[in-house]
């Protein structure tokens, strides 16, 4: 399998046109990954409903919500995980959903943090490499491209008042991006 993976900084208002650009291209779902008590995915038909979008929940980018994205009309398969307690999760991930791309919108965490986005895939499949190919496809239209980032209009002014952009608030600000 390949990996792709597109770095950002986005605020909700960046990421709208980027959504609107995708979704009159392609029919799309968005499904939050993870592990759940529930095998039944959560779907979201528009980017633009994604819960939080440009809000960040935690002080890591890697605290940030993840969502498969795939075709509408894809059927989102759920793996059951066993726990130790003897207890069952269910997994939703590319594993299963090969043809999909993972986006995480990262988002303003604190009045002086934000947090960086994503749109990754570790699939090789038609319908995968077509979703990232548009999704990069309009981040590049939309966005600036400021060293290994895209940044959108919003997160740029941010960045001009001195708010960091980084990975995670604790990070030394040696690693925030800077013009």
């Amino acid at each position: 399998m390949a990996s792709t993976q597109t770095l950002f900084f986005a605020t909700k208002e960046d990421l709208l046109p980027v959504f609107a650009a995708v979704e009159r291209s392609l029919g799309l779902q968005y499904v939050r990954t993870g592990l759940f008590a529930s095998a039944q995915p959560e779907v979201i038909h528009c980017g633009d409903f994604l819960p939080q979008l440009g809000v960040a929940p935690g002080d890591s980018t890697n605290l940030c919500p993840r969502y498969l994205v795939t075709m509408a009309e894809m059927l989102i398969k759920v793996r059951r995980i066993p726990q130790r307690d003897g207890g069952v999760k269910f997994g939703i991930d590319q594993l299963e959903n090969p043809d999909s791309i993972v986006l995480q919108t990262g988002g303003r965490f604190s009045s002086s943090v934000f947090l960086h986005g994503s749109i990754g895939t570790i699939s090789s499949t038609n319908a995968s490499r077509q979703t990232y190919k548009v999704f990069h496809s309009s981040i590049g239209k939309e966005f600036r491209r400021i060293k290994a980032f895209f940044v959108g209009v919003g997160c740029l002014a941010l960045l001009e008042t001195g708010v960091r952009l980084t990975a995670a608030a604790q990070s030394p600000k040696d690693f925030d991006l800077s013009l």
